[in-house]
């Protein structure tokens, strides 16, 4: 429900301000992308992109010179308003939040490459690391070339042997909740008790974090406040107010739950 409540935010704040707004669907994998008909046929007066967006298809809407604001992603090289959470601190947090409760060997679990979100995530991760004077786990790689979408079973294998090779972390950082909630089960399939002998924190405090035993640790995401504020940055663009390019970051907050431990 992450991409929901931000679309649920975008839209109320459209509403509330008397616009329009046309929801569009495309693929990446149906090659290479095409400019929506209801721009091509002048029905839009600016974009609001949600989530991950090939550049691509970033190129082609900017092709057609209507203002556009990025929700959850963007591209370094790119100048274009921007509206995120501020993930590299959250991630940041969420280490320094198991580092204080006597953590020492801490994992990040999620595919850092499949997201910008996750990439920066894992940036704040090990920052919270290298302040402390500790290292990344040696067998971290394999942890963070994991999709989020792996299911229990098989991350129950990777995690078997990590713990083959060595001692398995006591603390682990996910890139979502999703990843957070199937490093859990994998965990329960192994034996091993969540946070007894492994805590675990999540990330974007979506709905399914606090329904699963024990509720999930994780980092709270302002997700309709993202799309309020996508939609009054792309109203400032229409009225001739936009002035140069801002990324806009929205802090992530902690939320204490029961999958993290003191050592």
């Amino acid at each position: 429900d992450f991409f929901s409540s931000i679309q649920m935010g975008i839209e109320e704040e459209a509403r509330k301000n008397n616009i329009n707004s046309i929801l569009h669907y495309y693929n990446e994998a149906d090659g290479e992308p095409q400019t929506p008909i209801s721009i091509q046929e002048g029905m839009i007066s600016g974009i609001i992109t949600l989530g991950r967006v090939g550049r691509n298809m970033v190129l082609k809407l900017k092709s057609a010179g209507l203002p556009i604001v990025m929700v959850d992603h963007y591209f370094d090289d790119l100048e274009m308003d921007c509206i995120l959470t501020d993930n590299h601190s959250g991630g940041y947090t969420a280490a320094l939040h198991l580092i204080q409760n006597g953590h020492r060997n801490i994992a990040f679990f999620g595919n850092i490459n499949a997201s910008v979100s996750f990439y920066d995530r894992y940036m704040g991760y090990r920052k919270a690391l290298e302040k402390s004077g500790l290292p990344e786990p040696r067998h971290n790689k394999a942890l963070i070339e994991c999709s989020e979408l792996i299911l229990a079973d098989e991350f129950a294998a990777v995690l078997r042997r990590v713990a083959a090779e060595g001692e398995l972390p006591s603390g682990f950082v996910c890139c979502n909740d999703k990843a957070a909630i199937t490093l859990c089960k994998s965990l329960k399939q192994l034996g091993l008790d969540v946070p007894g002998q492994a805590s675990v924190v999540g990330f974007d405090d979506i709905s399914a974090a606090s329904d699963i035993e024990p509720e999930l640790t994780t980092m709270r995401v302002r997700r309709e406040c993202m799309g309020r504020k996508a939609v009054n940055r792309l109203m400032a663009r229409l009225s001739g107010d936009g002035g140069i390019a801002e990324k806009l970051l929205l802090s992530a907050s902690l939320v204490e739950r029961s999958t993290v431990r003191k050592l």
